[in-house]
């Protein structure tokens, strides 16, 4: 069974019909840039029929990818688990896990040397069509281009920053080396050009090389406010303000200021992306809103007001379904596009029953799917089997 990717890329417009026609209920908003409305009340706890259109998703990291037998397995236990996209992991510790001209251009190599040359988003691609599995690559790392423990060059940061030292991502006293699970992260300069471009060509090269449902960008925020401050990014803020960035790293114009570069970043990769497959669909997984911004300077809001999006992936991983669906009201309250949400779950913090009440949420608002963190939690949860017993009792096509 092949995999037909097209039935994608109509997403845009249907989850703009549901809009318009009213099918998300939402409370009305404050148009203002950053403002949000007062979440929605929560909906009685009732369970939502069974849609037979629905996304329902599923992040695919390392380890389903160390062997193309296990990315078979994987796709198969997918689909026979009713789901039916696949975000695969191809940006991973700053290398590409697909053989990428852009990389080779900068560093002299194609792909992460973990994986002996394989093509990895290749093998992907293939098994996933053969299990009837559409697949989005997922370009988890965004801005960070780098792992320290992880073939990290002759600086300690990787290949790209042993070519482009100067692309580095600095704190105030000089820091290019950010906190990160079992080591450290090397962030892009975010506000460089020469970096941002490197970063949109190995986009379009994925969009543009491979035969996908589109594409999801992730982490196009800072590590944390105590970032921009290398050279390049203070010289750019002085020339626009008159005044380098202040010490008060949390200071409001200087947020706002990285910010509006974040968001005028991805608008330019949306473009990038359209460009180069103008039927791929393009997506983000950001982390919820407000905390995104008042940390991370990261404003999704904005993406969704400037189209920059097709559809949108937050990251609402709770423990229970009351701050779930308090949460979730937040983020529908506070975009311009309600439709285009599809909320991440979390099944490595909580439990099956969980995920199921969470599905089983989004529908009582309408939305169009959920993406759940990750493979490897579903699998050892048992959560494949629990969830094909309940809310994914039968196959759905995709939405749009």
């Amino acid at each position: 069974m092949t995999c037909q990717t097209g039935s994608l890329r109509r997403a845009s417009a249907w989850l703009l019909a549901a809009c318009a026609c009213g099918a998300i209920a939402v409370t009305a908003q404050d148009p203002r840039p950053g403002a949000m409305s007062r979440p929605a009340e929560n909906r009685a706890a009732r369970a939502a029929p069974e849609p037979a259109r629905e996304l329902r998703g599923a992040w695919i990291d390392r380890s389903s990818l160390v062997s193309r037998d296990e990315i078979r397995k994987t796709m198969k236990t997918l689909a026979d688990g009713r789901f039916n996209v696949a975000f695969v992991l191809v940006w991973s510790r700053g290398y590409p896990l697909w053989r990428s001209r852009v990389f080779e251009r900068e560093t002299g190599l194609v792909t992460d040397p973990d994986y002996g040359g394989r093509d990895v988003l290749r093998e992907a691609i293939e098994e996933a069509g053969a299990a009837g599995i559409h697949l989005m690559p997922w370009v988890e790392y965004g801005f960070v281009a780098g792992y320290t423990p992880h073939h990290p060059g002759k600086n300690g940061c990787g290949p790209i920053f042993d070519r482009h030292p100067d692309w580095l991502a600095k704190t105030k006293s000089g820091e290019t080396r950010f906190p990160a699970p079992g080591g450290q992260y090397c962030w892009l300069a975010h506000a460089r050009p020469d970096a941002q471009e490197f970063l949109l060509a190995l986009m379009a090269e994925l969009a543009r090389e491979y035969k996908t449902a589109g594409v999801q960008f992730d982490r196009a925020r800072y590590p944390q406010f105590d970032c921009g401050y290398d050279d390049y990014t203070r010289e750019a803020y002085r020339r626009e303000r008159g005044v380098y960035p202040p010490d008060d790293p949390a200071e409001q114009a200087w947020v706002r200021w990285r910010a509006d570069g974040l968001n005028a970043f991805v608008k330019a990769l949306y473009a990038r992306l359209k460009t180069a497959d103008p039927a791929g669909l393009v997506s983000n997984a950001p982390i919820v809103y407000p905390y995104g911004y008042d940390n991370f300077a990261q404003d999704y809001p904005g993406w969704m007001r400037d189209r920059s999006v097709d559809f949108m992936v937050p990251q609402l991983y709770r423990k229970d379904l009351a701050s779930f669906e308090r949460d979730l009201d937040t983020q529908l309250a506070g975009v311009v596009q309600p439709a285009l949400i599809v909320p991440g779950i979390d099944i490595t913090n909580t439990s099956a029953d969980m995920v199921i009440a969470s599905v089983e949420a989004a529908r009582r608002r309408n939305l169009p799917g959920v993406v759940i963190w990750y493979y490897r939690g579903l699998e050892r949860a048992g959560a494949f089997e629990r969830l094909s017993a309940t809310v994914f009792r039968k196959r759905a096509t995709l939405p749009w």
